[in-house]
């Protein structure tokens, strides 16, 4: 086993349904007690339709400098949204054999009314310091920062080219793949 996944003392934190200042205050409670107890490896077990953006971030924030670096996500049996955006902070992702997650795109809810799409301006007032964080994320984690950015920029296009001879793959944008091929991509 690799040095960095290695743990002699996990702690499992469950964040089931919505996220919300009150998910946020209860992981940073249980990283604290986890931290007391001598863990060196979190799971979060995560079960969530997504959720407040700010508290999002605040959780971001704690996982950086509040988790061990060895913290994985388990998603079970989904994670869309805000789950999507704190998997992506973790160091390795697992997913259920019947989970999902994706779709990060910011959305506006009202209540009664329900969820209505944002006017350009305002999404990328939003998208922005959310695309920061994750592309940070990204190069902590060694994602591919295209892909982690697809799951929140709403026009994101992107292709999955392997190389046959290395077996590598890559994910390109548009721009990436003409210049790669010389010719746009289907």
């Amino acid at each position: 086993i690799p040095a960095g996944r290695r743990a002699s003392n996990v702690a499992l934190i469950s964040m089931h349904g919505p996220i919300d200042a009150i998910t946020k205050r209860s992981l940073e409670r249980r990283l604290n007690l986890a931290q007391a107890d001598g863990c060196d490896a979190v799971v979060l077990e995560i079960d969530t339709p997504g959720g407040d953006l700010l508290a999002t971030m605040e959780i971001l924030y704690l996982l950086r400098t509040s988790a061990p670096a060895n913290t994985v996500a388990w998603i079970r049996p989904k994670a869309f949204s805000a789950g999507t955006i704190i998997a992506l902070a973790t160091r390795e992702i697992l997913v259920d054999p019947n989970g999902v997650f994706g779709d990060a795109a910011p959305v506006q809810g009202i209540p009664v009314a329900g969820l209505r799409q944002m006017a350009a301006a305002e999404r990328a007032k939003v998208e922005a310091p959310l695309l920061s964080e994750l592309v940070h994320e990204a190069r902590r984690h060694g994602w591919d920062e295209k892909l982690v950015q697809a799951f929140v920029a709403v026009d994101a296009e992107l292709w999955l080219i392997k190389n046959t001879k290395t077996g590598e793959r890559l994910f390109v944008d548009a721009n990436d793949y003409e210049t790669l091929f010389g010719t746009t991509p289907p």
